[in-house]
């Protein structure tokens, strides 16, 4: 279970143990700062995989589907809005010395310093870039030479966005839910305006996605 909780416009995620169950692949419309204090991750961005390992930081576009897979580590997500960030491509930084307010992880400290997080990150040495990860749009990609059959559409789809079409429609939606109910809206309704069968089934796939229940998120 993940644990999430706002201060000013930064949203911060800690998990409660090490997560023992992977989550789904899934997006956000803001940049994943994610800081790995002990251990490591594994974490898939579209088809690229990087491993970030103990005073790293990896940075996650905004829009780009990403999943991690889990093992024994911690540390927390921040979660900002694009323009606190000035360079959000794909990065792996290393942080050279990690302050006691991180290593401690806790609401408290995070909540007190997400300007130092910032500059954090700015003075960060970079050993990793990649400027072709980027959410990926059917709409805009260049379909001209895909296969004609939909089984091959499908495929190439999942190649160039690392998602299947479904999953990513899905996942947008499930991060659309995710913001709206940050911002004070019944689950409820964001269940039905975005088609979800029922409120349970937007709970069973967002736990899945996030890591925690609708509810529980609403009450960070």
């Amino acid at each position: 279970m993940w644990t999430y909780f706002r201060s000013d416009d930064v949203e911060f995620g800690i998990p409660d143990s090490v997560p023992g169950t992977q989550l789904k692949p899934h997006l956000h419309d803001v940049v994943q700062v994610m800081l790995i204090t002990k251990g490591s991750r594994q974490v898939t961005l579209g088809t690229a995989t990087v491993c970030v390992e103990a005073s790293c930081a990896l940075i996650i576009p905004a829009g780009v589907v990403h999943v991690a897979r889990e093992g024994a580590w911690t540390g927390f997500n921040a979660y900002l809005e694009p323009d606190r960030l000035s360079n959000t491509v794909a990065r792996l930084l290393r942080i050279e010395s990690l302050p006691s307010w991180i290593v401690a992880g806790d609401e408290a400290c995070l909540g007190q310093h997400c300007d130092s997080l910032l500059d954090l990150i700015s003075d960060a040495i970079p050993i990793w870039e990649d400027r072709s990860i980027e959410p990926f749009s059917f709409v805009a990609a260049d379909t001209s030479t895909w296969p004609a059959s939909r089984e091959g559409q499908i495929r190439r789809y999942r190649r160039e966005a690392g998602i299947s079409p479904y999953a990513h429609m899905k996942a947008t939606q499930l991060n659309q839910a995710r913001r709206r109910i940050a911002h004070g809206e019944s689950i409820a309704s964001v269940a039905a305006d975005l088609g979800f069968t029922d409120q349970a089934h937007l709970g069973r796939q967002f736990k899945a996605s996030f890591g925690t229940s609708p509810g529980r998120y609403a009450n960070s």
